[in-house]
């Protein structure tokens, strides 16, 4: 199952799925491109690739799912939600 940053409820109640990977990818290019003028795209690029990998953790990934129900029952989902210990 591909790691999951986080998720969009369209206005036709359909769930989009944004890719962990593809997130942190687009943060690193983002912010290589915010400091290049200061001479750091790299480290930035490195801190954008990093920002947010404790989100695959499998603890986070029950947590984000559980936001639309998918994967657990509906008391798991009210269980879960605000909750990443």
């Amino acid at each position: 199952m591909e790691a999951v940053a986080h998720l969009r409820m369209t206005s036709d109640g359909n769930v989009y799925w944004h890719s962990l990977a593809e997130h942190l990818q687009c943060v690193a290019e983002h912010a290589a491109r915010f400091a290049a003028p200061f001479n750091n795209p790299e480290i930035a690029r490195y801190i954008g690739l990093l920002h947010d990998v404790g989100k695959f953790h499998p603890k986070w990934q029950q947590y984000i799912r559980s936001q639309t129900n998918e994967n657990t029952s509906t008391e798991e989902s009210r269980a879960l939600r605000g909750r990443v210990d």
